[in-house]
């Protein structure tokens, strides 16, 4: 596989409208262009419209449509195809810019950053042609990633019906990329494998607003997510949505970033490298089966292919305005192939480490909002995938939501999605937009005390209890002869007091230590604490 090349600008003159606003990210300020821009290097599979350069055709790319939101309070960026040489104008509102294409034909230009608001018209004119896409709302754009239960949709959730009853929500804006070639048990078809490159793999009718109609087949989690936030901030919200089943975390990291992390396969060789999760790479084997039988030409991509799915989504997309990225995904990377394993911890935060950086230097927001969805209860050893989520969400601007509570003891697909999506909101709406919403109560820090350990948790939802009023369940804590005991654990506050006579010098102590885990320990308003594992220091406990 060929590595994506990155794009870049050249510098002759951009006749600008406005000038960027002041609340501008800074990133995006560094990045302002007061030159025209010109798009080199890989097209990407959002397309250019589908049209070849060199036909007279004025396009933008399929990230823009009528119906679309932009990102508010950020430079606008648009790009698409025209005649090589021609000079385009691109008119939103106040604000315009000039381009001229390259020899390929494709185009970049700059607009100013705008506030919320719309419906807009965003206007392309060149060569005596005019294109306009109409219905363009201007407020938060989010891109919403992972495997399956990214992708499982709002007419497979429960509360589907209510959810759909309410789906007409005209500042809510969808825009849903779909697999051509979807993994399955089977060989693909010639036309499924023909479709296997980073720039065909995803189709897309476009941006719509949405509606019973379009948010039906649209991820659940997303859409939930987006409901609220649309609902709480009042401005239009808009959903990128690129998920496909079983794709491990590599599969969205950029090839270069690959070749950089010694611990992480790339594309090159990735159905027999060990390094690369053996359940995808089973996958990968059987949907191309076809190919092996009889060989002809390169490879064909796949979707499970480390560095495939950046290529296909989240490269294309670099320039565009963002609020932040949701992420649900985990499952494949978690445990080895029996699923009763867990896969080596360091590899796991080294590749969703890694694919958060490489997100970041992607869009240029070096703190780009992430908020992942940690994995729930089941009957799998997601155990240490759980803490390894926590450990990465201490980054800045990365949160976790806590759905221990929403799992289902066999079934990969726990259909609570809605409540997924509210989660995801809330840390949204909290550490982005500064809202003062309930969030789930986390260990922030652990001591002994003596034969005991105190474990002092975050107030984010108020004073702890227990859900069934019961006493605490779940906790364990380590002896100096490293086995793990039942402990006891009574609430003081926001405070976990924890011992166990077996483990008269605990060294540590963790809660929800086990695939399905029976705990009760919640925050005033029902929110799950999350797992954690907590070495105790001596002396005092530390900062709230």
């Amino acid at each position: 596989m060929k590595p994506h090349s990155s794009n870049g600008f050249s510098n002759a003159p951009l006749r600008r409208g406005l000038e960027p606003a002041s609340t501008a990210v800074p990133e995006m300020k560094r990045r302002g262009r007061v030159a025209l821009a010109v798009l080199r290097g890989v097209v990407g599979a959002l397309g250019l419209a589908g049209l070849a350069a060199g036909q007279g055709a004025l396009s933008a790319d399929r990230a823009f449509g009528s119906h679309m939101v932009l990102q508010r309070r950020q430079p606008i960026q648009v790009w698409g195809l025209a005649s090589p040489g021609a000079e385009v104008e691109v008119v939103l509102s106040e604000e315009r810019a000039e381009a001229i294409a390259g020899a390929d034909g494709r185009w970049r230009a700059e607009l100013g950053a705008m506030e919320a608001g719309g419906p807009h018209s965003l206007t392309l004119r060149s060569e005596a042609r005019e294109v306009t896409l109409e219905d363009v709302l201007v407020g938060e754009v989010w891109v919403c990633a992972g495997q399956s239960n990214m992708r499982w949709t709002l007419g497979q959730s429960a509360a589907a019906e209510e959810m759909l009853a309410a789906a007409y929500i005209p500042e809510l804006r969808l825009l849903d990329l779909v697999g051509e070639a979807y993994p399955s048990s089977r060989a693909w078809s010639d036309d499924e494998l023909a479709k296997c490159s980073p720039e065909r793999y995803y189709r897309t009718s476009g941006w719509a607003v949405s509606s019973p109609a379009s948010a039906r087949p649209f991820s659940a989690v997303a859409w939930a997510f987006g409901r609220d936030l649309q609902a709480r901030l009042g401005v239009p919200v808009g959903l990128i949505h690129n998920a496909i089943g079983g794709t491990c975390t590599e599969a969205y990291i950029s090839p270069e970033r690959l070749r950089n992390e010694p611990e992480l396969a790339d594309g090159e060789g990735w159905l027999t490298d060990p390094r690369a999760p053996e359940w995808p790479r089973q996958r990968g084997r059987e949907n191309l089966a076809r190919w092996f039988a009889a060989p002809e030409g390169p490879m064909p991509g796949h979707p499970f292919q480390p560095g495939f799915l950046h290529q296909a989504a989240i490269a294309p997309l670099a320039g565009l305005g963002l609020a932040g990225a949701i992420w649900y995904q985990g499952e494949s990377n978690a445990t080895l192939a029996d699923m009763q394993v867990a896969a080596d911890p360091a590899w796991c935060r080294a590749s969703l480490t890694a694919l958060i950086d490489d997100w970041r230097d992607t869009f240029a927001r070096p703190e780009l909002p992430f908020l992942m969805v940690q994995l729930p209860g089941m009957g799998r050893a997601w155990m240490a995938y759980r803490e390894v989520q926590r450990e990465v969400a201490k980054l800045p601007g990365v949160e976790l939501a806590v759905t221990l509570d929403l799992g289902h003891p066999t079934d990969v697909h726990p259909r609570r999605k809605r409540e997924v999506g509210a989660r995801l909101a809330g840390l949204a709406l909290h550490g982005v937009y500064g809202q003062d919403l309930p969030r789930s109560p986390a260990a922030r820090s652990a001591a002994r005390r003596g034969s005991d350990g105190v474990v002092r948790i975050s107030q984010a939802d108020g004073t702890l209890r227990t859900r069934d009023g019961e006493a605490v369940r779940g906790v364990e804590v380590q002896g100096t002869d490293g086995d793990w005991h039942p402990a006891r654990a009574i609430i003081q506050g926001s405070d976990l007091m924890v011992s166990s006579p077996k483990a008269p010098v605990p060294r540590a102590v963790r809660y929800a230590w086990a695939p399905i885990p029976d705990v009760n320990v919640v925050g005033s308003t029902g929110l799950p604490l999350g797992p954690f594992v907590e070495p105790l220091r001596n002396g005092p406990s530390g900062d709230r």
